[in-house]
């Protein structure tokens, strides 16, 4: 009898890089929501309220992901599913360093031009 690929145990990321994870989802999330309030607002006074939050939450980005890079080293990812071609593996693992290359950049960015 031939096993589906859900019989045997699925590996995951270790709980710490989920947490980490999903918190570098919410604030990244938040930095959209953030400019889009900032491109709407009037008032001058809650504008610089709202970047100042905006910068902070660059920051916060910035650190966790520099730690999410850390924990790397000592949480491996789980093996990819072997059913999957060469080339899917491959970009994935492409996306994935570029994304967090992306996500080291743009608070550096906003840092130098602040």
């Amino acid at each position: 009898m031939a096993s589906s690929p859900l019989s045997w145990p699925l590996q995951r990321y270790h709980v710490t890089l989920r947490i980490t994870h999903w918190l570098l989802a919410i604030l990244v999330a938040l930095q959209f929501a953030l400019v889009l309030v900032l491109h709407q607002l009037e008032s001058l006074a809650f504008g610089k309220l709202v970047l100042a939050f905006h910068r902070e939450t660059g920051a916060g980005i910035l650190l966790l992901i520099l730690f999410r890079c850390v924990l790397g080293f000592f949480h491996r990812a789980p093996p990819s599913l072997s059913d999957l071609p060469k080339l899917q593996n491959s970009a994935a693992k492409w996306v994935h360093f570029l994304l967090l290359l992306l996500l080291i950049a743009q608070p550096l960015l906003g840092i130098l031009t602040a």
